[in-house]
């Protein structure tokens, strides 16, 4: 058995591919580490900005519209990504490959659709909405703790602890109302927890495969990612009082924030990708930086959006801006 120039074993997809080859298109990015969590952070941050935006006008769609809306931004971004890599996918759609593009894409659709629910909080702040969101990061850390066993230099420790400390501090300083009378907030919550933790290791195990099992996972991870949040909706969302009032391309223009927010979230996903390939060994550490997207919705939120500016808000985004620079000078 070989190992790529990572570390990882060259067959752990079952393939018994040669080691893996450079991928320019990816790896340009990836090697990039600041460029990658900028894209990662920035785009993902829009997502929640312009969800909650667009929860503040005048005209709302119903729920199966909204989310009608959102993911057909999302699969304007994904479906020519997956057009692109079909070529590069062939002979690589062996039962690993498929099966850890299954499980990445149905449990990523399960995280979009709990982070949707919490934006459709009416009493929430995107300061708060998005910090919210973001505990799934303590799946993939101890994911690479006790299953990959993977060894923290102290200044990674360091690192994840802060960012932890962050996303805690993020959540504790917020408007969301936590109480028990709120079923409807802790499913939606639930729903990011369990949704993107657990898609995380799946896409940092792909993103070191083969040029052609990463190609064939990537793809069956985005068709699955669609018809877990789009295939629902098909069969409510047209038959709503306002799409044959106003036809879908109205209700498009009404709804550009959503749709920007899809497209936004579609963007997040690909650097993550990217991010995943210039960290093959450390998943805590992609786990950790993937939810420090939360710093700009709040820095937005706290300066552009008129919310609530509170110590614990400005304590979390000093936190997780210092998080970033450990775990980024470290890597």
């Amino acid at each position: 058995m070989t190992r790529s120039r990572h570390g990882s074993s060259s067959t752990a997809n079952g393939s018994g591919e040669a080691p893996a080859k450079p991928k320019p298109w990816l790896w340009i990015i990836s090697y990039m580490f600041f460029a990658a969590q900028l894209i990662a952070g920035v785009v993902s941050g829009m997502d929640s900005i312009l969800l909650h935006v667009n929860d503040r006008g005048d005209w709302q769609p119903p729920t199966a519209l909204y989310l009608f809306v959102f993911m057909v931004g999302e699969m304007m971004i994904l479906l020519p990504c997956a057009l692109l890599l079909r070529s590069r996918g062939r002979g690589g759609f062996k039962a690993p490959a498929v099966r850890t593009g299954f499980m990445a894409g149905a449990l990523n659709g399960i995280g979009v659709l709990g982070f949707v629910a919490l934006n459709g909080i009416e009493e929430g702040e995107a300061s708060s909405i998005a910090p919210f969101s973001s505990l799934y990061v303590l799946i993939p850390i101890l994911y690479g703790l006790i299953v990959r066993r993977e060894k923290l230099t102290a200044q990674k420790a360091i690192g994840v602890t802060v960012g932890v400390l962050s996303t805690v501090s993020f959540i504790y300083s917020g408007s969301i109302p936590l109480g028990v009378n709120r079923p409807d907030i802790v499913l939606a919550a639930m729903a990011c927890f369990v949704g993107w933790g657990g898609c995380i290791p799946f896409y940092h195990h792909m993103s070191t495969w083969p040029e052609s099992s990463f190609a064939a996972a990537y793809i069956v991870n985005i068709l699955t990612f669609g018809m877990v949040g789009l295939v629902p909706t098909l069969f409510t969302a047209p038959m709503l009082p306002d799409v044959r009032e106003l036809g879908m391309l109205e209700i498009f223009n009404r709804s550009r924030n959503l749709l920007g927010a899809g497209a936004c979230d579609g963007l997040s996903s690909l650097a993550f990708i990217a991010m995943s390939a210039a960290y093959p060994e450390d998943s805590v550490v992609v786990g950790t930086l993937s939810s420090l997207y939360v710093i700009f919705p709040t820095v937005v939120g706290l300066l552009w959006l008129g919310e609530s500016r509170t110590t614990g808000k400005i304590v979390a985004v000093a936190l997780g801006l210092l998080s970033s620079g450990l775990l980024s000078a470290e890597a």
